[in-house]
């Protein structure tokens, strides 16, 4: 995943060479825009978000500071400095290659940080939420390969499909016979505690993917309250069978969402590239910004966008969004559902996923 930078200068000459060095020998590694002014700045920051931003002196004093996410360090012409007025420092008179080591070391510290903030301890449960950007675009067999792939790699997984009309049982299978329903029926007593209840509905499949079979009625999933899901998690969070909370649920603008994109390690919103799926994604993704700057927890940078289903032919990237595109898994035709999984399985952007 490319770290989006942001430059902050007036030496223009300096600026062009940087820009030019960048391009050739790191652009598959940074993706950079540059400014040689502050003016702006603000708003600048606001809309693209980038994860790190170099400024010289004389203009860190004019950008932001607390209301982005984005980490200001200052560009700097003294040499062996590290820390300048509080901010990092990094040398702008150095070797491209230690700038580089030094953004990746700023920035991979940041990553920590949020994931900390996002995951809590290291006994905690890392929760992956997908939403579909507009329906048909195979976000659920996409959040359904990943869990396959964590339970390949020996991560103990569990799938969570929290979808109205989902079906944990399209992709797994294991005899039991107790379905999400005996969730929601434990979740609404009032007295005691449901994580007995909720582990003995559990079924494991022979991947080793841990899941609920679907409730016999999609109509039993609108029980599930907001206060019975936060109850869920909560006890979820006490099992011990598994690390790992694969969720796939419907996006819808309330706070039971905002909430589950609190909670998550990562989310991912899936699209297939068609103008249709496209523009549905682009007016959610508008609308959690708006909502973003009214919740303190809502990290947006740790959204991202994942291509489903895509064609060269008739597929194309969401245009002038802020949101890190994570990468795309190709149309697989003919392929039944047991072997769609694997294949997407086997896909090189989760791997890309695992290091977001």
């Amino acid at each position: 995943m490319k770290i989006k930078l942001a430059v902050f200068m007036s030496d223009k000459t300096y600026l062009s060479r940087f820009t030019d060095m960048v391009t050739v020998q790191y652009a598959d590694k940074i993706e950079l825009s540059v400014f040689t002014q502050a003016e702006g700045a603000a708003e600048i920051i606001a809309k693209s978000r980038p994860d790190i931003v170099l400024a010289e002196q004389a203009f860190l004093e004019q950008l932001p500071v607390g209301s982005s996410t984005s980490e200001l360090v200052c560009f700097t012409d003294q040499k062996g400095v590290r820390e300048w007025n509080g901010y990092q420092a990094i040398c702008k008179y150095q070797k491209l290659s230690d700038i580089y080591r030094n953004i990746a070391a700023i920035y991979a510290a940041k990553i920590e940080a949020e994931a900390m903030v996002l995951k809590g301890d290291a006994e905690s449960k890392k929760i992956i939420t997908f939403f579909s950007g507009a329906g048909g675009v195979g976000a659920s067999t996409a959040a359904a390969a990943y869990a396959y792939r964590l339970a390949e790699q020996g991560e103990q997984v569990l799938y969570l499909n929290l979808e109205q009309a989902g079906a944990a049982d399209l992709f797994f299978s294991a005899g039991g016979e107790d379905d999400f329903g005996k969730v929601i029926y434990s979740l609404a007593m009032a007295a005691g505690s449901p994580a007995v209840r909720m582990e003995s509905a559990l079924r494991q499949d022979a991947s080793g993917v841990y899941f609920y079979a679907a409730c016999p009625s999609a109509l039993d999933m609108a029980e599930l309250s907001q206060d019975m899901m936060e109850r869920m998690f909560e006890q979820l969070s006490v099992l011990s069978l598994f690390r790992w909370i694969i969720v796939d649920m419907d996006f819808q603008l309330d706070t039971r969402t905002y909430m589950q994109i609190e909670r998550s390690y990562a989310v991912f919103f899936v699209s297939d590239g068609s103008d249709m799926a496209n523009a549905k994604l682009k007016r959610k993704l508008d609308a959690l910004e708006i909502m973003a700057q009214q919740r303190e927890k809502m990290l947006l940078n740790r959204i991202f966008i994942l291509y489903n289903r895509f064609s060269s032919k008739s597929g194309k990237k969401l245009q002038g969004s802020a949101f890190k595109e994570i990468g795309g898994i190709h149309r697989f035709a003919d392929a039944g559902a047991g072997d769609l999984l694997k294949l997407l399985a086997q896909s090189e952007v989760f791997q890309e996923i695992q290091q977001c």
